[in-house]
């Protein structure tokens, strides 16, 4: 398992932007299981929605970019170098479950293609209670 302090040294996202707390799994180059624990008192709940908060789905979207973009690291090396993550794409995302605050999740993503400057990954959110949240296909220009 891998701490925030290690996911923090490889990408450049920071507090309140970034959405990967800690890594319980990863095998560089094929797939990561990352987990991120959203709080009532997460900044972007204020306006999503007053009285009836609900993580929003480009959170979660974003959540699976930033955990795809880890799939590269090698956390064994001592020298780390932040992964500059370029274009987004998202395609066949499906939220299946409301996310509310207080909870636990995992994003579990798998590599289908990495070439010269791209990452293709497929996975999934899921809750403490292996309930599906959210899934889809991320591509990202490195």
């Amino acid at each position: 398992m891998y701490s925030y302090l290690d996911v923090r040294k490889y990408l450049p996202q920071r507090d309140p932007f970034l959405f990967i707390d800690r890594i319980i799994s990863h095998e560089k180059n094929k797939y990561i299981n990352a987990q991120k624990i959203f709080k009532s008192d997460d900044v972007f709940l204020k306006g999503h929605f007053p009285g009836n908060p609900i993580i929003p789905g480009v959170i979660l979207i974003e959540a699976m970019a930033q955990a795809s973009g880890l799939i590269l690291c090698d956390f064994k090396q001592k020298k780390s170098e932040k992964i500059v993550q370029g274009y987004l794409i998202s395609s066949n995302t499906k939220f299946l479950k409301k996310l509310l605050p207080n909870n636990t999740v995992n994003i579990i993503m798998n590599v289908t293609l990495i070439a010269d400057y791209i990452i293709k990954t497929s996975g999934f959110i899921e809750d403490k209670n292996k309930n599906l949240i959210a899934k889809g296909d991320i591509s990202i220009a490195l």
